[in-house]
């Protein structure tokens, strides 16, 4: 796939995210995809995961967790196989009913048309102060 492709792929995905719909995020990843959050000792949905399963509870406990209130792709940059996203969000804990706001960048690794490894990048502390009591 070109870089245009797999741009088209990535944009679809945070479509999929946007109408909360967890069977096209599915259909849009490789079998043994890899999906890496960081801290998975403080954040819920943290932790390296594989495969469908895994992932399906990365957005599990996400969705149980917060709740959007702003979810922004900014800035797309694709390099052969890979693509970086680059955006920022507002989020409410569900538990605390507080709001945290955090940057973050994403990577992406696309093999034969589908996302095979997912990395995010973000203000971890801004997530762990929102979801304090």
């Amino acid at each position: 796939m070109g870089e245009q492709e797999n741009l088209n792929l990535i944009k679809e995905a945070y479509a999929a995210f946007g109408r909360e719909d967890l069977p096209g995020i599915i259909s849009l990843l490789t079998n043994d995809v890899e999906w890496i959050h960081p801290r998975p000792d403080q954040i819920p949905w943290g932790g390296q995961r594989q495969g469908h399963d895994e992932v399906t509870g990365f957005f599990v406990a996400l969705a149980q967790t917060i709740e959007v209130e702003r979810f922004e792709p900014e800035r797309f940059h694709a390099d052969g196989d890979t693509v970086k996203v680059f955006g920022s969000e507002r989020m409410r804990v569900r538990a605390t009913g507080r709001s945290y706001e955090a940057a973050w960048a994403h990577e992406f690794v696309i093999r034969d048309g589908k996302i095979a490894r997912f990395i995010e990048y973000t203000d971890t502390a801004s997530i762990i102060d929102g979801l304090r009591d």
